[in-house]
């Protein structure tokens, strides 16, 4: 059976709290970021706030979970380059 966008968006986790730690592997010495400190992009992307998440500008790989949540949030945002 084909599932539509809708089935799968109302799918719910047969074990919601299985998931009880997430552990960090990016380096986060290869984040470039270029209008902020890292302490400053980790903040925002913590918010979970996709307006604020918009203005980090650079090539990074960001875990963070706020204090006030227990959800995780990532963003990445790398770009290829490669030469002719």
């Amino acid at each position: 059976m084909q599932r539509t966008r809708d089935d799968l968006a109302k799918l719910q986790p047969h074990y919601p709290d299985m998931i009880n730690e997430v552990i960090d592997l990016t380096d986060h010495s290869r984040n470039m970021i270029f209008n902020m400190t890292p302490e400053e992009a980790t903040e925002i992307v913590a918010s979970g706030d996709p307006e604020k998440i918009a203005t980090i500008d650079g090539h990074f790989a960001i875990m963070a979970r706020s204090d006030t949540s227990s959800e995780w949030r990532v963003r990445c945002n790398y770009q290829c380059v490669t030469s002719s």
